[in-house]
């Protein structure tokens, strides 16, 4: 901290450079430093970033939630057997794939309902659902509230501004 308040007060050339530099290399020790500090080092969204098939699924499925991924697809894309790729990432992210797609499909949905003006059946359609009764089950199955009445920015009152942190990946 004492080199950052240096440049800034030196008011150098490249002294907004180094700045920005150093900031980044404190973020990624305090980054270690968390990991280091939490579960047991198994489980974990960072971790399975880490396993190159599992790393692969979750980018796949965070990058194309439209997709009609099942279990045998993406096990079939990161060269894995059905039941070997469903242990390994259950035993990684700490759910199973299925219940991680649905979660990254409707935590994107929450989002394009609160900042697009898309319809219900878009917003159902653009994250794999078929149709929209699908899609309203499944969002209130998962937030408690029917997707309408949350673009209307109502939220129930056990999840009302914690929503968003609620359901983020682990």
């Amino acid at each position: 901290m004492q080199v950052v308040k240096a440049e800034a007060s030196a008011n150098q050339l490249a002294a907004k450079t180094v700045i920005t530099r150093f900031s980044e290399i404190l973020f990624i020790q305090a980054v270690r430093t968390y990991m280091g500090t939490v579960g047991d080092g198994k489980r974990g969204w960072f971790n399975a970033l880490q396993d190159p098939q599992i790393g692969q699924a979750l980018a796949l499925i965070q990058h194309q939630p439209g997709e009609p991924w099942t279990v045998e697809s993406l096990a079939s894309r990161v060269s894995l057997s059905r039941s070997a790729f469903s242990a390994k990432f259950k035993q990684l992210v700490g759910q199973s794939p299925m219940q991680y797609v649905t979660r990254v499909r409707l935590t994107k949905a929450a989002a394009l309902l609160r900042t697009q003006p898309a319809t219900l059946v878009e917003v159902a359609t653009s994250i794999g659902y078929d149709s929209e009764v699908a899609f309203s089950k499944a969002f209130r199955r998962y937030f408690g509230i029917a997707p309408g009445a949350y673009r209307q920015g109502r939220r129930p009152p056990s999840e009302a501004g914690t929503l968003e942190n609620s359901h983020h990946v682990q």
